[in-house]
């Protein structure tokens, strides 16, 4: 008995060892601010890399260097195989409506990342079905409930697929990847010019945390 105790004990040490180390291994984010220049004092800030190149990045830090790397091309495919690891690891974030900038009604949940929105995925207030981005239904209300919504939500996260391709915003040192639900483009993921570490989106958080339900 003692001995099936012990191997039991062992399994769950193993197991939970696994575990961890796999989530170890998930793409980084970029944390809130880590863009910011050191704080004077401390110790003295690593040697700059030689130009024309750019050094790794730390451990759950994006690259200090804003200069687009010229490796930029041959990084778009690890950061496709980025995004298709995150989306298997995104889940539901809260339901919530505002108003748009014509009065009309905009309902959207949003997806998370390691507790962090990346993005919102917007559904027609009549209907509850997604909608691409960029339509915007100029509905005065919801027909939905919001409780309908995050069960949609839920339900669609399910059938999100990675798009096999990227556009570059220069201003954020970004690839935007998009995520289709049903031929539809209905969110992106934004991952960082070196193909590896993965940008949430702040504003979609405090705005969820605001407004969601």
């Amino acid at each position: 008995m003692r001995k099936r105790g012990t191997a039991l004990l062992l399994m769950l040490v193993l197991l939970g060892g696994s575990s961890i180390a796999y989530a170890q291994n998930l793409p980084p984010l970029i944390l809130q601010g880590s863009q910011t220049p050191p704080p004077s004092g401390g110790n003295p800030p690593p040697p700059s890399p030689a130009p024309g190149t750019n050094p790794p990045p730390e451990p759950n830090q994006p690259p200090v260097s804003t200069n687009m790397p010229q490796n930029l091309l041959a990084n778009i495919p690890r950061a496709v195989q980025t995004a298709e690891i995150v989306l298997k690891y995104i889940h539901p974030g809260k339901v919530w409506l505002v108003r748009g900038p014509q009065g009309e009604t905009v309902l959207k949940g949003a997806i998370l990342y390691q507790g962090v929105a990346l993005d919102t995925i917007r559904f027609d207030p009549m209907t509850g079905n997604t909608i691409p981005c960029g339509y915007n239904p100029r509905v005065p209300n919801a027909s939905v409930s919001i409780e309908l919504v995050k069960r949609k939500l839920c339900e669609v996260i399910k059938g999100l697929k990675i798009a096999p391709g990227v556009e570059y915003r220069e201003p954020e040192a970004c690839m935007i990847i998009p995520i289709i639900h049903e031929f539809k483009i209905v969110a992106h993921i934004k991952i960082y010019q070196d193909g590896i570490h993965v940008v949430p989106d702040y504003i979609v958080t405090q705005e969820m945390n605001a407004y969601g339900k």
